[in-house]
C-alpha cells in the first residue's frame, strides 16, 4: 500500500471518529447532563427516554425557580459550547490525523447547535406543548405570542452570531494548521 492510500484510510477513519464523537455527545452526552442537572436543581420527576437514535431527558421545571430553570433548559447549549471551546482550543495545538477529527467533531457540534436552534425557534413560535426546550422555557415564563416572537428572535439572533464566530475560528485554525504542516514539509 503506497503512502498516499494509507493517508486516505487514516483521514477517513479519522473524520469517521469524528463523526461518532460529535453524535455521542449532542445525543447523549448533552441530555445526560441536563437530566443530571435537572435532578440536582431539584426538577421533578426526571427520567431520560431512549428514541431508538438519541436520549431525551423528560422533566418538570414547573415547580422550581426561575434562574434554576433557565440554567436547567439552556443545558445542551451550554454543554455544547463548552465541548465546542475546549476542541476548538485543542484544534490551535494538534496536526496530523487527530486535527481531522477534531474538525469533523467541531463541525458535527456546530450544526447540532445550528439544528437545536431552528428546531426549538419554530417548534416554539408553532406550538408552546412542543418537546423543545426553548417551546419549554416560553412555557414556564408564560410569555404571549409577541414577546414569543422577540424572544425566538433574541435566541436566534445570539446563537446565530456565536455559532458565525465558531466557524470563522475553524476556519482560521484549519489554515493555520494547513500552513504550519507545509511549513514543516518545505524544510
Amino acid at each position: 500500500m503506497n503512502d498516499k492510500t494509507h493517508s486516505a484510510i487514516k483521514n477517513k477513519s479519522a473524520i469517521f471518529y469524528g463523526l461518532i464523537s460529535g453524535y455521542f455527545i449532542a445525543a447523549f452526552v448533552t441530555e445526560l447532563i441536563q437530566s443530571g442537572a435537572a435532578r440536582l436543581l431539584g426538577a421533578d420527576p426526571v427520567s431520560i427516554d431512549f428514541n431508538y437514535i438519541y436520549l431525551t431527558a423528560v422533566f418538570n421545571v414547573k415547580l422550581i425557580s426561575g434562574i434554576e430553570a433557565v440554567i436547567i433548559l439552556l443545558m445542551p447549549v451550554l454543554i455544547c459550547m463548552i465541548f465546542l471551546e475546549a476542541l476548538l482550543y485543542l484544534m490551535k495545538f494538534i496536526l496530523g490525523g487527530l486535527k481531522h477529527t477534531i474538525i469533523t467533531c467541531t463541525l458535527l457540534l456546530t450544526g447540532y447547535l445550528f439544528a437545536y436552534l431552528i428546531y426549538g425557534g419554530i417548534s416554539s413560535l408553532l406550538s408552546t406543548d412542543s418537546g423543545s426546550d426553548l417551546a419549554k422555557f416560553i412555557n414556564y415564563f408564560s410569555i404571549d405570542f409577541p414577546q414569543n416572537i422577540l424572544a425566538v428572535f433574541f435566541t436566534v439572533l445570539i446563537l446565530g452570531f456565536y455559532i458565525n464566530i465558531v466557524v470563522k475560528r475553524i476556519s482560521y485554525y484549519t489554515q493555520l494548521n494547513i500552513g504550519n504542516t507545509n511549513d514543516r514539509h518545505q524544510k
